[in-house]
């Protein structure tokens, strides 16, 4: 199978040409995804392009343009959201949570957002690499724990994850 990350995916011009060509070979295609180019992914959706998609949900609405760096369209990214939940392509939310950055009260709230099934991961902020140079003097902190809203036994993933190491071995 094949990732397609970032930056964004959705802001390549031929990406739908692209996909329909690994399509063709067989493979199965994962997308990850901020989310802002609904009409994008609306398109790959109803094409049949696309096998799994994740979407960062980076905070909550009123904290948006502060994490993502510029002015979020939010209408966008719940059009989005809508379209994953409605589509029958299987799906996943997360956030990666910054200490100091993020709350559990905005994990809270992004959570409430989303439908009571959606599956939605919390992911641990590894400063390292991190584009700005101040976050990389944090220590990692651990996550803290949200209440699940999922409707079945499976709880909320609260750690970081490699995805798409996990859906490429299906484990």
């Amino acid at each position: 199978g094949v990732v397609l990350s970032g930056g964004e995916p959705t802001l390549q011009p031929d990406l739908g040409a692209f996909i329909a060509t690994l399509k063709q070979l067989g493979l199965l295609i994962k997308l990850d995804t901020n989310g802002t180019r609904p009409d994008i992914i609306r398109d790959l959706l109803d094409r049949g392009l696309l096998d799994y998609v994740a979407m960062d949900i980076k905070a909550p609405p009123a904290k948006y343009a502060q994490l993502a760096g510029a002015e979020a369209p939010c209408d966008r990214i719940e059009e989005t959201v809508r379209l994953l939940i409605a589509s029958e392509t299987p799906c996943e939310f997360r956030t990666t949570f910054v200490p100091g950055l993020l709350t559990k009260s905005d994990l809270e709230v992004i959570r409430a957002g989303l439908p009571r099934d959606a599956k939605y991961t919390v992911q641990r902020f590894i400063p390292d690499n991190a584009l700005d140079a101040s976050l990389r003097q944090q220590k990692t902190a651990s996550i803290p724990s949200i209440e699940s809203r999922a409707s079945t036994n499976e709880q909320d993933t609260n750690d970081y994850i490699p995805h798409h190491i996990d859906w490429l071995s299906g484990e």
